[in-house]
């Protein structure tokens, strides 16, 4: 295929073989960007598209195509870090070579956890290869599920194990279950897309303006914490009492009032103080 749209580009008014390659056609094959043509090598353009089915096989998708091919090479849960087939097919024994490629992106999300492996299960988006590491490299990794790990009848997630370990949470958080209502679904994704907008415009302001590039895994973390934070103070607001408004009410006759604001500053602190009496201030 590469020949073919080599002798196409160099010679397509002839069908003879016979042409004179200005070019490299390794320069060619180089984006546009780096001074190349952007033409796509065939091997190349042949690995995409496999890597495609890899993927679909991979994550489990729901089709004819798919289903079948699961079916005939027995494809379980973990076939991402299984040992390739001997005997397959051509076609399969591509697939099954793509494995390695997808590995470098694929990344669970928790969900309910039940079929996740803590320790073998690529699912900390921020760690090399994102697989969480033991602080003690004796601790044998056992298998253990992030279902073990997650108390849904509580509204927070409870990990057993250190605090550095903890704010590994999982991506997205594991939503608090106090309410099924429509009501409460709503305001719970109304508070995480509020929060997560803030921290979008946080972060590009820190880059624009202040020039300071913060890290996104650590902004990825701080903003999951902030939800699970805010999630887990809405059934205490929702059955909160708030005051009415308050209007100054002069103090009693021979009673000295005092109005007292503060601010915080970052090398100050400053305090004002009002002195009213019944007559005025």
């Amino acid at each position: 295929m590469d020949a073919v749209v080599r002798r196409f580009w160099w010679n397509p008014s002839s069908d003879s073989s016979r042409f004179w390659p200005w070019k490299a056609w390794t320069d060619l094959c180089t984006p546009r960007t780096s001074g190349g043509l952007g033409f796509r090598r065939a091997k190349h353009t042949n690995d995409a598209m496999l890597s495609k089915l890899a993927w679909m096989i991979a994550y489990g998708r729901d089709s004819p195509c798919m289903n079948a091919l699961r079916s005939k090479y027995k494809v379980r849960h973990g076939w991402i870090n299984c040992e390739p087939l001997k005997n397959a097919s051509l076609t399969w024994r591509a697939i099954d070579r793509l494995k390695a490629t997808i590995c470098k992106g694929v990344c669970y999300l928790i969900g309910d956890g039940k079929s996740v492996d803590y320790w073998k299960d690529p699912w900390v988006p921020w760690s090399p290869g994102f697989l969480p590491k033991p602080k003690d490299i004796l601790v044998p990794p056992n298998p253990m599920l992030m279902s073990s790990l997650i108390n849904l009848g509580k509204s927070f997630m409870e990990f057993a194990l250190e605090m550095d370990v903890i704010k590994l949470v999982v991506n997205p958080p594991v939503p608090p279950l106090t309410s099924s209502n429509s009501r409460s679904v709503s305001i719970q994704a109304s508070v995480q897309f509020a929060l997560i907008l803030e921290a979008i415009w946080n972060f590009r302001n820190h880059h624009v303006h202040l020039n300071n590039l913060e890290s996104p895994p650590v902004s990825i973390k701080t903003l999951e914490l902030k939800v699970i934070e805010h999630w887990r103070a809405l059934p205490r607001l929702a059955g909160a009492t708030f005051p009415e408004k308050s209007f100054f009410s002069p103090p009693p006759p021979g009673c000295i009032k005092l109005n007292v604001d503060a601010a915080l500053l970052l090398s100050s602190a400053r305090i004002a103080v009002i002195a009213g009496m019944k007559t005025g201030c």
